[in-house]
């Protein structure tokens, strides 16, 4: 099964989310890519776009349509004012994001023969196979009671449980839990 409507922007975005719902994802390369397929693409189906939040969010438009529902120490949750359509923006970026929460839950990242630096960490998966990396495949598995990355696959289950009929209260404490 591929949910064509759970849009991540980058390859280890990808291995996180297809990870956390247990399906396939349409992995688009870049913000401006998920944001197109979202505004364009998807227009008035149900979709949610998963996007690192750093300088290149600063240029898209359709993303500044978007209200703020909820927001966590690195997750931010966003809803089009009229569309069934939501932005999950991971901050920085999921590379910190999946090492923040490694450590919040006592993960070594060496036990997985990862690199411990940010730098060096981001290397690995900035890699084009980092979609499909078993070693980060087995690290977000083993990193999902982290708070962070709960809140997360909570969040996409619902939304991909509700569709159309997402209520934005649940959600928010769904998220915020």
């Amino acid at each position: 099964m591929k949910h064509f409507n759970i849009i991540p922007e980058c390859y280890v975005d990808t291995n996180l989310i297809s990870t956390l719902i247990s399906s396939k994802v349409n992995h688009q390369y870049g913000c401006s890519k998920v944001s197109c397929i979202l505004e364009q693409t998807m227009k008035d189906r149900f979709a949610v776009g998963i996007i690192d939040k750093d300088k290149k969010i600063k240029n898209l438009r359709y993303v500044d349509q978007f209200g703020l529902i909820a927001q966590r120490e690195h997750l931010e949750l966003y809803k089009h004012p009229t569309k069934p359509h939501y932005f999950i923006l991971i901050k920085p970026a999921a590379d910190k994001f999946i090492m923040d929460s490694a450590a919040a839950i006592g993960v070594n990242l060496a036990d997985y023969g990862l690199p411990t630096s940010l730098k060096a960490f981001i290397k690995v998966t900035k890699q084009e196979d980092s979609n499909e990396n078993p070693i980060l495949t087995r690290l977000v598995k083993d990193i999902e009671e982290s708070s962070e990355v709960k809140a997360l696959k909570t969040s996409l289950a619902y939304l991909l449980e509700r569709n159309f009929s997402v209520n934005v209260d649940e959600l928010k404490n769904i998220f915020l839990a």
